[in-house]
C-alpha cells in the first residue's frame, strides 16, 4: 500500500518530525508470549503466559540520493523514534526501534532509487500517542521537515 508516513523522533526533549510521501509500507501485527509451551502431562494443552504484541514495519521508500541523506540523518540520533501511517483506512502510530538500517549503494555501486527500513514495536497494551496536540496549527514546538 502506497501513502505517507510520518517519523517523529524525541531527541533531548526536542521533537522533530520527518514525512516521507510515497512510502510502500507492510505492517504485520503479532500477538506472542513470554512463555509457550506444551503442557508435561497433556501435550494438547499449551499453556501460554504474559501476552505481549510485536509489530513489524516494512517501508520502502522512493526517493533520490539528496534526500536519503535527509533521512538517514535524521533517523541517525534519536532518544525515541515514532511512526505514523494509514494502513487499512486506520491511523498507525507505533513507537518503534529500528530492525534494519538503509543501504545507499547497491552491488554495482549506484543508488537504485528505493530504500528499505524495517521497524520493530514491541508493547503490552496500545496507548494513543497524540501527535495533532504536538503538531497541530499553532504549536510552536519541534522542527518539521519532509519531502
Amino acid at each position: 500500500m502506497k501513502n505517507d508516513i510520518n517519523i517523529i523522533k524525541l531527541t533531548n526533549g526536542v521533537i522533530s518530525s520527518l514525512v516521507i510521501e510515497y512510502a510502500h509500507i507492510d505492517f504485520t501485527p503479532q500477538t506472542k508470549y513470554k512463555i509457550h509451551k506444551q503442557s508435561p502431562y497433556d501435550p494438547t494443552i499449551i499453556i501460554k503466559k504474559g501476552k505481549y504484541f510485536e509489530d513489524l514495519i516494512e517501508c520502502v521508500i522512493f526517493t533520490d540520493i539528496e534526500k536519503y541523506n535527509i533521512f538517514v540523518t535524521f533517523i541517525s540520533n534519536f532518544d525515541n523514534l515514532y511512526v505514523n501511517f494509514l494502513h487499512n483506512d486506520k491511523k498507525i502510530q507505533r513507537e518503534v526501534e529500528i530492525v534494519s538500517f538503509p543501504k545507499a549503494e547497491n552491488e554495482l555501486r549506484e543508488f537504485p532509487g528505493e530504500i528499505k527500513i524495517s521497524f520493530k514495536s514491541i508493547y503490552k497494551e496500545l496507548s494513543a500517542i497524540d501527535f495533532d496536540n504536538i503538531f497541530g496549527y499553532g504549536n510552536n514546538y519541534g522542527n518539521h521537515y519532509g519531502y
